[in-house]
């Protein structure tokens, strides 16, 4: 019993330093980036342990100020393209011409109401992220463009071939009275 009299008394201090130490540390989670302050008279194992949560609640306010920041950058970003992308549709849809857009993987980007009235029997299919092989192979069974149904592989690699390396106007028959340039 004494000894563990002696064991509780010597322990004390360390369980009083630890309970002061849970303490700083329930404050700082409430105080965000606001500072401990030192007491000094608390034992040096306190004075290290509070510098360490000062540093980090410093570090925590000024990583928090830097996500606010970030998060207003990018509400602010995203409002330009949001304005950006809509100038865009609307600047393409207001030339009298037909205009489409595919990225490099072949989807289709964006087109404008005139392209898909020269293309009625696949305006359903022009769609952003439609596939330019899928509306290719589409159009030919619709018969779009190609009259005969043998052609049909041939035409549509020819189509994708010239799709890829266009350098040159192209000029070719929709339908039997109707052309593209």
């Amino acid at each position: 019993l004494a000894m563990t009299g002696a064991v509780t008394f010597v322990m004390r201090r360390p369980l009083a330093a630890l309970a002061e130490a849970t303490r700083f540390t329930e404050d700082l989670a409430e105080r965000r980036g606001q500072f401990l302050e030192y007491r000094i008279d608390a034992p040096v194992e306190i004075l290290r342990l509070q510098t360490a949560i000062n540093h980090a609640s410093a570090r925590l306010a000024d990583q928090e100020q830097q996500l606010e920041e970030s998060r207003k950058a990018q509400a602010s970003a995203w409002t330009a393209a949001e304005r950006l992308e809509r100038l865009s549709r609307e600047a393409i849809e207001s030339i009298s011409e037909g205009f489409v857009l595919f990225d490099r993987d072949m989807r289709l980007v964006l087109c404008n109401d005139t392209y898909r009235q020269a293309y009625p029997l696949i305006a359903d299919l022009l769609i952003p992220g439609a596939n330019f092989i899928d509306i290719l192979r589409k159009a030919a069974t619709r018969g779009q463009f190609v009259d005969d149904s043998e052609q049909l592989d041939e035409w549509v690699r020819e189509r994708i071939a010239r799709h890829l390396g266009h350098t040159d106007p192209v000029v070719c028959r929709l339908t039997s009275d109707r052309w593209y340039v």
